[in-house]
């Protein structure tokens, strides 16, 4: 079983009682501005979303996106996660993280992709993750050098260009 938190925050898997949560993530457009093509998700959409998270969990328990709950409340706040990820026929490791816009702005995101950074190097024994992340999210951009990534390179990516950031030298 996935166990990790750190001061404020917990971690734990997704469970189909966590549908609406997902939901508001994914139909929320200012979310979605700069994941995949931009565009908010439908029902269908989410449960495939939903779907895809339980994929990595049986191939491997350490991956997949889990929920970011507040530790005081329990309350869900977003997600991270360590993402399985093809990049020129390469599987790569993803560091992924999304906040709910009510908690933009205080840190939550930058204390789970950190959490998520630490976990995947000391407990998956990762030694390059990378963050994708679109040229115009710039917040993303200053989490991802805020815990020690750096721009390798520009790619596409399913038709979207993408900031390729990484933990390697």
């Amino acid at each position: 079983m996935f166990h990790l938190q750190t001061k404020r925050l917990r971690f734990r898997n997704y469970t189909n009682a966590d549908f609406y949560f997902l939901k508001g993530l994914l139909q929320s457009k200012d979310m979605m501005r700069y994941i995949g093509d931009g565009q908010t998700r439908n029902d269908a959409e989410v449960e495939q979303f939903l779907s895809w998270i339980y994929t990595h969990y049986r191939e491997d328990e350490h991956t997949g996106l889990k929920i970011i709950e507040n530790r005081k409340t329990g309350e869900p706040m977003g997600h991270a996660g360590i993402v399985p990820q093809v990049m020129n026929g390469q599987k790569q490791f993803e560091i992924g993280y999304w906040v709910a816009k009510a908690y933009w702005g205080q840190g939550f995101a930058t204390e789970a992709a950190e959490a998520m950074k630490d976990y995947a190097e000391q407990e998956m024994h990762l030694t390059n993750l990378i963050a994708l992340i679109q040229p115009g999210n710039k917040a993303s951009m200053r989490i991802a050098e805020t815990i020690g990534m750096h721009l390798d390179k520009t790619e596409m990516l399913n038709g979207q260009e993408v900031h390729v950031f990484t933990t390697k030298a």
